[in-house]
């Protein structure tokens, strides 16, 4: 017989103790093992110790620098959506949502400098769109509405990179990107 110290949060094996060798100085908590599991656990290099059943397993490992690297590219696609697909305002009286690819961007940039009339490509349900007329100083609400749109999605961005950067554990990276995913949508 041998015994298996563990974490008893984590069931993490922490040590084998044989009591011809230890004697009765074993650490707590442990579980009593067979020698065929012990040469088990020893030859499959299990860390864990399922202690109901007196039997080691090998948690899977993961990289979590390249799960990181995956997230924050999880991030940044969601913000390029949210910005090109999410982006309203209310700079004609009332909101549209407005197509807002970089070609689409430009245009708004270069007709709030034009002080002129344009027709900009618009729609109230994202479904419909339409041509509508704004005026110059509709055109300058609206590109100030663009910029705020994206400032704050940028900015949610990159708070959320660096919270994922200095997580650690699978868990909280996957409730981070859930929360992102959450806010980008309302920005």
């Amino acid at each position: 017989m041998k015994y298996v110290h563990y974490d008893k949060d984590t069931n993490e094996i922490l040590g084998f103790y044989d009591p011809d060798i230890h004697g009765s100085g074993i650490p707590e908590p442990y579980v009593e093992i067979t020698d065929d599991e012990w040469n088990k656990i020893l030859e499959t290099g299990c860390n864990k110790i399922d202690i109901k059943k007196k039997k080691g397993y090998k948690e899977k490992t993961i990289d979590i620098d390249k799960l990181k690297i995956k997230y924050i590219d999880k991030l940044k696609n969601l913000a390029k959506d949210a910005i090109i697909n999410n982006f309203r305002s209310n700079a004609l009286g009332s909101f549209y949502y407005y197509q807002n690819e970089q070609h689409d961007q430009l245009n708004i940039i270069t007709a709030a400098h034009s002080e002129t009339d344009t027709y900009i490509k618009c729609s109230k349900d994202r479904t419909s769109w339409e041509m509508i007329k704004h005026s110059p100083e509709e055109l300058k609400q609206l590109l100030i509405d663009n910029n705020i749109h994206k400032e704050n999605i940028l900015t949610t961005l990159e708070e959320y990179k660096s919270k994922i950067t200095n997580s650690n554990d699978k868990k909280t990276l996957n409730k981070l990107l859930e929360k992102f995913e959450n806010i980008v949508d309302t920005l």
